[in-house]
């Protein structure tokens, strides 16, 4: 068993461990006696007796910005492919990447879009990961940048489509 630091409120700060382990048996519950805390996996932590009814359930903030780069990816994908099969049925479309375009020539349209979402995630998370960086802030930044950038594709081809360039 390891010892604990004493916190300022504890009343066994003073007490070492053996002790404490006698006054704590001293005050259990008699044989038989269900003890409110019996069923609990942290009924012996120091934050055991904290009620997590009154925090919120996600309190990182990498978590939001997770799920939010998840749908921003999503809507980007989703405008992007839209938005190409739209300047391909207006006229004559020509993918702005060349990696792109060899994936897009190679897979055909769709297949070869995601081929070059994912090659784009590759690269962007590449140096975030390199920088030793958590796998939930590699992630927010690959999704978030993918997410982006496919929204910025969306873009382009809609100005295409209404003839700005």
């Amino acid at each position: 068993m390891t010892e604990r630091r004493p916190r300022s409120d504890d009343a066994s700060a003073g007490r070492t461990t053996v002790e404490r382990s006698t006054a704590e048996s001293s005050t259990a519950d008699p044989p038989g006696a269900e003890s409110p805390t019996a069923d609990r996996s942290d009924a012996g932590s120091p934050t055991a007796d904290r009620s997590t009814a009154d925090r919120p359930s996600n309190s990182d903030p990498w978590d939001r910005r997770l799920r939010f780069a998840v749908g921003l990816f999503l809507v980007g994908i989703l405008a992007d492919v839209a938005t190409t099969y739209a300047a391909i049925a207006f006229g004559p479309f020509v993918e702005g990447s060349p990696v792109g375009r060899a994936l897009i020539d190679r897979y055909g349209l769709v297949r070869g879009m995601i081929a070059t979402k994912l090659a784009g995630m590759v690269l962007i998370a590449l140096p975030v990961a390199i920088a030793k960086r958590n796998r939930t802030v590699v992630l927010t930044v690959m999704f978030g940048g993918v997410g982006a950038l496919s929204l910025l594709a969306a873009v382009h081809n809609l100005v295409r489509i209404l003839g700005a360039m």
